[in-house]
């Protein structure tokens, strides 16, 4: 009889046991999958900043009065690029040698506007070569352009209309070159570089 109940009591033990592993690993994939899918919602939260930002920027006109004297009637158009290194201190490690190809076409200026003040890392400033930089404060940038991403890029014509944009945070990144992409569409770059790798089929 005792053998039986202690035989029982084991059984009912691994019973428990049984159900608290099985709880366990159902909490695990119920918080697993929660992750998964904050992860999936901040992204898509990202890209859709990103898109209102550059829908709300293609063909509307900006002042180019915050450049050097004389440059908007100088040149044909104008690359930004538009940064506030606070909010992503990382941007300046992804200077392309596609902004630098881009000094070879004459009637395009680029052009560094950092916002918020503060120097600029100078490997950024050694990266960029021949890129003028202008400082904005927050108030400026965001009277000039409306509210942006922390690193921003606009293709302006010089009467100040923005013909391409691409904004993005400072945890976005995507496998293409927004200047390689304006230098394949002038002439001055083989668009072959515009994505460092293919997309999917």
């Amino acid at each position: 009889m005792g053998s039986k109940a202690g035989a029982n009591r084991r059984y009912v033990d691994l019973g428990v046991l049984a159900l608290a592993v099985g709880g366990a690993i159902g909490v695990w994939n119920v918080a697993s999958h929660n992750r998964e899918l904050q992860a999936a919602l901040v992204a898509a939260g990202s890209r859709a900043g990103e898109a209102v930002v550059r829908d709300r920027l293609v063909g509307a006109r900006v002042a180019l009065s915050f450049l050097s004297a004389g440059e908007p009637d100088a040149a044909e158009a104008h690359l930004l690029w538009i940064v506030d290194h606070k909010r992503c201190p990382t941007c300046f490690a992804r200077a392309t040698p596609a902004w630098n190809a881009l000094g070879e076409d004459a009637s395009l200026r680029r052009h560094l506007i950092v916002v918020g003040g503060g120097d600029i890392p100078e490997i950024a400033r050694r990266a960029l070569r021949g890129t003028p930089v202008t400082s904005l404060s927050s108030e400026e940038a965001d009277a000039a352009f409306g509210p942006l991403l922390p690193s921003t890029k606009l293709l302006v014509d010089r009467e100040g209309i923005v013909l391409m944009a691409d904004s993005r945070t400072a945890v976005s990144a995507c496998d293409w070159s927004f200047e390689a992409q304006v230098g394949a569409l002038r002439g001055a770059i083989a668009s072959g570089v515009i994505r460092s790798r293919r997309p999917s089929p």
